[in-house]
């Protein structure tokens, strides 16, 4: 996996996300997007599949476009970019703490006394 800082980071999820309102508007990707992006196509394919947005409520849109982005996030690691974890693009949703049991327990559970 590549690291590449926040900026580049937090730069294409910008462009995707104007790449999702550019296909809103004129039907296809921005040619800012490389030929064959697949997370851009994605963006087309997923707009496609659903022809009612242009009829409907565009609170629909934006949640749409909302979930989306979020997927693209969640995705970018996996074709080399990661955000730093001082990124304000870096936003986990939770922060898990691992449960250890006492030392009491663990000696009990394999048959030893303290």
């Amino acid at each position: 996996m590549i690291n590449i800082d926040s900026d580049n980071f937090a730069q294409k999820l910008k462009d995707y996300d104007e790449a999702f309102d550019f296909y809103m508007d004129h039907g296809r990707l921005p040619d800012s997007l490389p030929q064959g992006d697949l997370l851009g196509g994605f963006i087309g394919q997923t707009i496609q599949d659903n022809p009612q947005l242009e009829s409907q409520d565009p609170l629909w849109t934006e949640l749409l476009k909302e979930e989306l982005m979020k997927f693209i996030e969640a995705m970018l690691p996996q074709f080399g970019l990661r955000a730093s974890l001082f990124s304000p693009a870096y936003r986990p949703q939770r922060f898990f703490r691992p449960i250890f049991r006492s030392k009491n327990d663990c000696f009990t559970a394999i048959g030893l006394e303290k």
